[in-house]
């Protein structure tokens, strides 16, 4: 979702695409498939309450009923999170009221990085995790997207992101010294997006970069 008043040149961005309660919703609707299923085919079939296939068909039966759930809920649950980017201020707003904001008039630190997923989780094992990082007075504003590595390789502004090769656990007080001032900052602002990240539709996130180097090309960097 995309909103941008020419009047004042100001943005509007939806973020968390995916609101957190589709996901309860959705977990609540597997065990509620899971237990209905179970006991449906336990009891019309007659194969008693500790019957395995009575187990693994109300598996089958949840797994059935939360995906209908999910894609019902995409569609009737909207996110009410948003980046706003304004003259005087960036900020994210959370269900109409802003949490954080930032000063575009002053210096903004911005870090781009990305990094390959280890494992499948919402996504595909190897898919990327690409992030930007606006950091002013210690407050951080970190936006990320999921992108395939096709995806990835076709990006617009692949060049801008560096790669996080370190991990968190070498953010240590005592071990700062023994890290390459990028990559610190790097991991840093990962700890950051890992904590209170929003995520953006690749799209929007493009269209975000390319805005902010329009409006503010003094601390927003070209590659």
């Amino acid at each position: 979702m995309i909103s941008e008043q020419e009047q004042t040149d100001e943005l509007l961005l939806q973020v968390d695409p995916v609101p957190g309660s589709i996901n309860l919703y959705t977990f609540l609707a597997f065990i509620a498939g899971t237990i209905g299923g179970y006991l449906f085919t336990a009891s019309v079939f007659g194969l008693g309450l500790c019957s395995v296939l009575a187990v693994f068909i109300g598996l089958i039966f949840g797994a059935g009923v939360s995906y209908v759930a999910e894609r019902v809920l995409r569609a009737i649950i909207v996110s009410n999170r948003f980046i706003r980017i304004a003259s005087d201020r960036i900020s994210f707003i959370f269900g109409g009221r802003e949490v954080r904001h930032i000063d575009p008039r002053e210096d903004v630190n911005v870090t781009a990085w990305h990094f390959a997923t280890k494992r499948r989780s919402r996504v595909p094992k190897g898919w990327h995790v690409v992030a930007l990082g606006l950091e002013q007075d210690e407050i951080f504003l970190p936006v990320y997207a999921l992108v395939s590595p096709e995806d990835f390789e076709e990006m617009q502004t692949a060049d801008l992101y560096r790669e996080l090769t370190g991990s968190r656990k070498d953010y240590k007080v005592d071990q700062d010294v023994r890290l390459a001032g990028e990559q610190r900052r790097i991991l840093m602002n990962e700890t950051a997006r890992s904590i209170d990240g929003v995520e953006m539709r690749l799209h929007d996130m493009e269209h975000l970069i390319a805005h902010l180097r329009r409006r503010f090309p003094g601390w927003m960097p070209r590659s």
